[in-house]
């Protein structure tokens, strides 16, 4: 059982994952959801911001994909997915972001920040809710984030390097 308890200034909230089934969530807040009922979210209500966070291969889209059966109402942004996805559009950022990657390189910090932070501008400009998948990786990239958006509940999914060996070589 993954169990993450906070008490945030005028938020608290419980989220458990109870063998691989993320189905439990309470609120206090009224700017959270406290179901997964679209009726209850408050359409005047500004979009909200999930982040889930882990190692690579630690279960982030297993788990955000259970998250959004029960939270219809969040859009689900995987960092590594989007850059794949302006790889193969060959968008400006894209292009930049390949650069590094042919070169066995990290994506540098400030492209990974405007992927993201773009993406989500659009969404939240939609009204729509997110769900942020593998961002921020770096403290440059927490900064970004919390420069541009107030971040509703953070699922920080802490596994073992050899759970994550394991999964990652059963894969392939």
């Amino acid at each position: 059982m993954i169990r993450i308890a906070s008490s945030l200034p005028k938020r608290s909230f419980v989220f458990s994952v109870v063998n691989n089934d993320a189905r439990t969530f309470y609120s206090t807040s009224p700017m959270l959801l406290k179901s997964a009922a679209p009726d209850d979210m408050d359409e005047e209500a500004p979009s909200q911001f999930m982040l889930i966070l882990g190692k690579p291969g630690g279960g982030k889209g297993t788990i955000s994909k259970k998250i959004l059966k029960d939270f219809p109402t969040f859009t689900h942004f995987s960092t590594g997915d989007l850059l794949r996805e302006h790889v193969r559009d060959q968008t400006s950022i894209g292009r930049e972001a390949k650069k590094h990657m042919d070169m066995g390189g990290l994506v540098p910090d400030d492209v990974i920040i405007a992927l993201v932070l773009d993406e989500a501008e659009k969404e939240a400009a939609k009204g729509n809710n997110l769900l942020l998948d593998g961002f921020p990786r770096t403290m440059e990239q927490a900064r970004a984030l919390a420069d541009s958006a107030d971040v509703d509940l953070v699922v920080d999914l802490n596994v073992p390097n050899d759970t994550i060996v394991e999964r990652i070589s059963e894969r392939y």
